[in-house]
């Protein structure tokens, strides 16, 4: 797996996120929409990718995914117990637990 692989199943979920908040006019699907587009903004930036340069593809590949929480060793939670209030999203590793644990819960996925 590469950076540029992950960013672009990131940037992928992001399309479908957003695209499915405006469909359901949900508020907080959109928030963490924006969320997760400031990430892959800010992965995608450091890593030096242009994002205009990834193409909408038929299906989304997750395998990037799950090989980016395997290589770093990221706990991916149940959404019950993570409570916005309780997060300290100025810790590092912090927001991005929580944007990978989001992810699996909205596509359903299983670690």
């Amino acid at each position: 797996m590469t950076m540029f692989d992950y960013i672009e199943t990131i940037f992928c979920i992001y399309n479908v996120i957003n695209l499915n908040s405006d469909k359901k006019q949900d508020g907080n699907l959109k928030a963490f929409a924006i969320i997760l587009y400031n990430y892959v903004t800010q992965l995608a930036s450091y890593n030096n990718i242009n994002l205009t340069e990834i193409k909408r593809p038929n299906e989304i590949q997750m395998a990037p995914l799950y090989d980016y929480v395997q290589s770093k060793n990221i706990q991916i939670y149940a959404l019950t117990s993570m409570h916005d209030g309780t997060l300290d999203f100025k810790k590092e590793g912090v927001l991005e637990t929580y944007i990978l644990s989001q992810i699996f819960h909205i596509f359903n996925l299983h670690v």
